[in-house]
């Protein structure tokens, strides 16, 4: 038979608090009620490049882009094009 001790664990998690547009280094915090909805719509872009990249083989790349960012930089017409 096996015997067992119970003992007591203590854990550290992280919780996201805020986020910031990495072009116009805009912060909205996800705690704030009223700035997690504004913060929801921040545009999460991650990407593994592949062997022969100019970024560099299998670098890893992620960017947070709040709305008003992205649509600077990719344009409302684009934006709307590729929605389905």
């Amino acid at each position: 038979m096996i015997q067992y001790d119970e003992i007591e664990e203590i854990k550290k998690i992280k919780v996201q608090k805020a986020i910031t547009c990495d072009c116009c280094e805009k912060t909205k915090s996800l705690i704030n009620s009223f700035e997690w909805c504004d913060a929801n719509n921040f545009i999460k872009i991650r990407k593994e490049f592949g062997y022969g990249s100019e970024i560099g083989d299998e670098e890893e790349v992620s960017i947070d882009i709040c709305e008003q960012c992205f649509i600077e930089k990719f344009g409302i017409e684009l934006i709307r094009k590729c929605v389905v």
